[in-house]
């Protein structure tokens, strides 16, 4: 009887924690900035084996947006896509796993307002 009880059991966490969405990576963005200055960005990057020393230092003129591209990182035998782990815009900071991605993205909207770093939604590389 305990046997049953254990797989029951199981079952039901295994359901509960496959029902939680898992967070996705972000592989290139489009920062916006909709303050009334300019702004500088610092995008840091990572991949599964490495936090990767690549750091693209970006100035967003007031009411504009810049396009981040996605990074190939040479890891010596093979290549790997980095994603993007953490954004700094002056003194604000937005760190991965960013609010409301839930899966691999490209093109993530990100943006710069007074206060606040804002994860967006799906946004346009086009420039």
């Amino acid at each position: 009887m305990s046997m049953i009880s254990f797989v029951i059991c199981a079952l039901c966490l295994v359901s509960t924690l496959s029902a939680i969405p898992s967070p996705g990576m972000v592989f290139s963005a489009v920062i916006r900035n909709s303050q009334n200055a300019p702004v500088e960005c610092v995008v840091g990057w990572g991949t599964f084996s490495t936090t990767v020393p690549i750091n693209v230092a970006v100035t967003i003129e007031s009411n504009q947006h810049t396009v981040i591209n996605e990074k190939i990182v040479d890891m010596g035998t093979w290549t790997a896509a980095a994603f993007i782990e953490e954004i700094h815009c002056g003194d604000l900071k937005l760190v991965a796993p960013f609010p409301k991605v839930t899966r691999t993205q490209r093109c993530w909207q990100f943006l710069v307002e007074p206060n606040k770093l804002t994860s967006v939604g799906p946004g346009s590389c086009v420039q």
